[in-house]
């Protein structure tokens, strides 16, 4: 069996009371417990233990207080619970009044009916009911989206913010005065703009979209965010909901992600070039020197002084390139690892790279032409002459060996403001565009060298050398047009 409905009613004069009850005591199948308070202090104490499910109110209490201000004293925040109230001086603006303090119903004694009453009691607790369950329901969702750490943004037709969440507070550094009112694109990137723009007339069309875009806070950091908005609307009025949720670390990470695919990529195609290089430069010397070596031991017997010391000649040569692989690879590592000490001394830069052009073109003098061109005053520079000699030879020594039987390299060292440009030219096979920025990579070769012999250090020598002296390295190449490597270092200033 259910619990009756506990009424209490609120009324001055007993004779009333008693009609009530005799009302109340008519109806069929009713389950209402009724009790009886008569004066407006009885009345306010028992409102307040909330002990009843519904307050039948007399308009007229006696004394100086009415049925309307015990309601407003005993619910000052509006009725919520059901409330009845009973008059017997019917008024418009007292009708009003009661629905504004949230009344259920309003009845004129003169009127009331068993079936009637019956009927307002259900409606208007089952009314104050429905009410409750929207407040907790709005109370819950609103604790919700004040809790939601997302940046969520009501805007209008012309993407102006109406609304925020408190989240755009705490995170975006902003007042809610420098926020509302103002259009949406006003707080993202140049870049973000755009996508706004194009986004919203799209949301506005279909209901619905999502994208991301970049939200400038207002210390100036920029966040990523996962933009989803959709429509929302009320009546004939209809705005947007946009969610902006912080996805900055995400986008972090998977950028750290794709630099550390990107490197392992590179890697292992470092590691398939050091071992095409290694299988083809030290297997062919190796080979040469295997075969004199049976050479030597199986027909020495047969050979002069003379074909002997040319095998032992081939054989010391061979050596003597290995030697050279090794150190260069020795050398590259430890400049890439910081083991390598620049020991620079004073010397005349021009100078310096002329008598290396010059002995380097003593190999080439009967094939290709050197042609110098130099400054008429000295370019005195600070350079460790071992490593600058292993770069101007590792440059000028590609530059013959990928010209032309007649052509002609061609060196020039000049000032340029504070620093110095010593240039390597060619008019050899030129290098592809799209090999030129891997050039100074270990082990890398151009697509089109041919069967020309190389390892692919050189040029990442010459890179690091040319860095530990606190200068660059530029490159300009056509195909069939010839490259020219230019350096540029840093001098002595003049006096």
């Amino acid at each position: 069996m259910t619990n009756p409905i506990r009424i209490l009613f609120i009324e001055d004069d007993i004779e009333d009371y008693r009609f009530i009850e005799s009302i109340f005591a008519a109806i069929p199948r009713g389950s209402y417990h009724l009790d009886w308070v008569s004066t407006y202090d009885e009345a306010l104490a028992q409102i307040r233990q909330k002990q009843h499910d519904l307050y039948l109110v007399d308009y007229l209490l006696g004394g100086q207080s009415d049925g309307l201000q015990l309601i407003r004293d005993a619910f000052p925040n509006g009725c919520d619970r059901a409330v009845i109230l009973l008059t017997a001086h019917g008024a418009k603006e007292i009708d009003e009044t009661a629905l504004q303090l949230g009344v259920a119903e309003y009845f004129d004694k003169v009127h009331i009916r068993a079936p009637l009453l019956e009927r307002a009691v259900r409606y208007a607790i089952n009314s104050k009911r429905v009410e409750a369950e929207l407040r907790d329901s709005e109370a819950r969702y609103r604790m919700l989206i004040e809790a939601a750490p997302d940046y969520i943004c009501q805007l209008d037709t012309d993407q102006r913010i109406q609304q925020i969440n408190p989240s755009v507070i705490r995170e975006s550094g902003y007042q809610s005065a420098e926020i509302i009112g103002k259009p949406l694109r006003e707080f993202l990137t140049p870049l973000s703009q755009s996508v706004l723009d194009e986004m919203f007339p799209r949301l506005l069309a279909t209901g619905h979209c999502r994208q991301e875009i970049e939200f400038r806070r207002k210390d100036g950091s920029v966040q990523v965010m996962d933009c989803s908005g959709s429509i929302l609307k009320d009546r004939e009025k209809v705005s947007a909901v946009v969610i902006l949720r912080d996805i900055t670390r995400r986008k972090q990470a998977e950028h750290a992600l794709e630099l550390a695919l990107g490197r392992e990529k590179e890697l292992n195609e470092l590691k398939s070039r050091f071992v095409s290089m290694v299988s083809h430069e030290f297997r062919s010397p190796l080979a040469a020197i295997r075969l004199w070596s049976e050479m030597l031991r199986t027909f020495r017997h047969k050979m002069d002084d003379t074909a002997i010391d040319s095998k032992l000649a081939s054989i010391m040569s061979q050596i003597d390139h290995l030697a050279i692989l090794v150190n260069d690879v020795l050398s590259l590592s430890r400049m890439e690892t910081g083991q390598v000490e620049l020991k620079p001394t004073t010397a005349d830069l021009d100078v310096f790279c002329q008598q290396i052009a010059e002995e380097t073109a003593d190999r080439y003098r009967q094939t290709h032409h050197l042609v110098c061109d130099l400054p008429t005053s000295r370019i005195p520079a600070r350079i460790d002459t071992t490593l600058m000699r292993q770069v101007m030879v590792n440059l000028l020594e590609n530059a013959f060996k990928y010209s032309p039987q007649g052509g002609t390299v061609r060196l020039s060292v000049a000032l340029n403001g504070d620093g110095a440009i010593v240039s390597v030219s060619d008019s050899g096979i030129g290098i592809p565009e799209s090999d030129q920025r891997f050039l100074f990579d270990p082990f890398y070769r151009a697509t089109n060298v041919g069967a020309v012999t190389g390892t692919g250090l050189g040029l990442a020598i010459v890179k690091q050398a040319v860095e530990l002296h606190g200068g660059r390295i530029e490159v300009e190449s056509q195909i069939g047009a010839g490259s020219t490597f230019r350096l540029r270092l840093p001098v002595v200033p003049s006096d």
